[in-house]
């Protein structure tokens, strides 16, 4: 196993997930978190819309929708984007004889830079008071 090969499969190994990052009390259903602190917290994988052959209005329209999504969203909700980007799982393998090292070597970093797993969650928090009456 080549070095970058070593150092992907570590990197991919050590990324933390977004579920030992949150303050967790319990769950209300599939997606829905209750956080130590009383609030609702609610996750949703975004599935990726592709930009390519689209037309730059097209994606300002995206971006204004987000927008006034956003400028709707009542006083106490806060809404955030989280994406995360991780190693291949699996780093490519090696070109034996076909290739000289260095090249090979190049070439192993630009497809790792490629094929990286982007994962996009939405969450949106909004303070339910449970907590208010002083944490019993």
């Amino acid at each position: 196993m080549t070095p970058l090969a070593r150092s992907a499969r570590r990197a991919w190994r050590d990324a933390g997930s977004l579920e030992g990052e949150l303050p967790w009390f319990g769950f209300a259903d599939e997606r829905t978190i209750l956080t130590v602190g009383g609030e609702v917290l609610s996750l949703a994988r975004l599935a990726p819309r592709p930009a390519a052959g689209r037309s730059l209005e097209e994606l300002a329209l995206d971006v204004e929708d987000w927008i006034r999504l956003c400028g709707q969203l009542p006083a106490g909700v806060r809404l955030a984007l989280h994406a995360m980007r991780r190693p291949c799982a699996v780093p490519p393998n090696g070109g034996g004889q076909a290739f000289p090292a260095s090249a090979w070597a190049r070439r192993e970093r630009e497809v790792a830079a490629r094929c990286a797993d982007l994962q996009v969650v939405a969450s949106w928090c909004l303070d339910a008071g449970l907590a208010a009456d002083g944490g019993s």
